[in-house]
């Protein structure tokens, strides 16, 4: 029997999962990834909540026109994607949450086979699935624990094995410990999250999954990557052609690298960063890469 998506009515039904939404602008991409959930709903009762991050239109009236059914909270400030998350989970019913990109879709029974494995053992805080991209082929989907090797290993060799592999067992689902899982499709257990929030809002975005599932591990509850459930995510689709970017991803690294790591594994980062961004800088061809360059540079300065 098909799930049923909760009513935004007060319903005193109990609900198991709360999807959770980060909304900024983009709405095409954000009707496509609750479409696909509709389309491929959990077994279950759950709802899906939609956080607008004071996007340039109204999605209330967008939404509206699809789905009668989706609870919307709207912020009056951007203060970032963790930072709405955080306000999803606070209205959230669900025993579970799951966070979901806006620029992802859910393939088949994902959604249901991601429970199946949380709720077989306790011991899971996060789990991810296999992410895809658009075409189909494999993404990066979990990883090591930060540090200057992961940087430079998901940079080159990452991808390439994890493909391999994955296409070594195309049948059944491969589950795997792991440092860490995207936060582009990651589910976790309300109730680790009682006393703190899931999300640390000091972290504007980027690199909020990594701080996340560093949490959970502390916690002593594993984190694992599950194959067996499969997820298209439009990598990068979610802030657009945003200029800042690139400028806000090296903040993230740099703070995450001073709250969780010896220090002089941020001194050699800031070294990595900044030999890698003044050959940017000498090498770029246009205002706008000269301009990103030397304002990571001078990031790099200030902290």
């Amino acid at each position: 029997m098909p799930g049923k998506s909760s009513l935004n009515d007060g319903s005193p039904l109990a609900v198991k999962l709360s999807v959770i939404i980060v909304s900024f602008n983009q709405f095409a991409l954000l009707k496509a990834a609750i479409d696909s959930l509709k389309r491929n709903p959990p077994s279950f009762n759950y709802e899906i909540i939609v956080v607008d991050n004071h996007s340039n239109e109204d999605v209330q009236e967008y939404l509206n026109d699809f789905f009668w059914d989706i609870r919307i909270i709207r912020n009056p400030v951007n203060h970032g994607f963790g930072w709405a998350n955080n306000r999803g989970v606070q209205a959230a019913r669900g025993e579970y949450l799951l966070f979901l990109n806006n620029d992802t879709e859910i393939i088949g029974t994902a959604v249901d086979a991601m429970l199946q494995v949380m709720e077989k053992d306790s011991g899971i805080g996060a789990l991810g699935p296999m992410l895809l991209n658009t075409d189909g082929s494999f993404q990066l989907s979990y990883g090591f624990k930060i540090s200057l090797f992961a940087e430079l290993y998901q940079k080159t060799m990452a991808r390439l094995l994890g493909k391999w592999k994955n296409s070594r067992r195309r049948s059944g689902g491969i589950l795997k410990k792991t440092a860490w899982v995207s936060g582009a499709c990651l589910l976790t257990r309300k109730d680790l999250f009682e006393k703190e929030p899931p999300f640390d809002e000091n972290i504007f975005l980027y690199f909020e999954d990594h701080d996340l599932c560093l949490r959970v591990w502390a916690m002593r509850k594993k984190v694992v990557y599950y194959s067996g459930a499969r997820v298209v995510h439009h990598g990068g689709q979610s802030v657009g052609s945003w200029p800042g970017a690139v400028l806000e991803y090296r903040k993230s690294q740099l703070y995450l690298y001073r709250k969780h790591l010896a220090h002089w594994q941020s001194v050699l980062l800031r070294y990595y960063l900044a030999c890698k961004f003044q050959r940017k800088l000498r090498r770029a061809n246009d205002d706008s890469e000269k301009q990103g360059a030397a304002a990571i540079l001078k990031l790099l300065k200030e902290k």
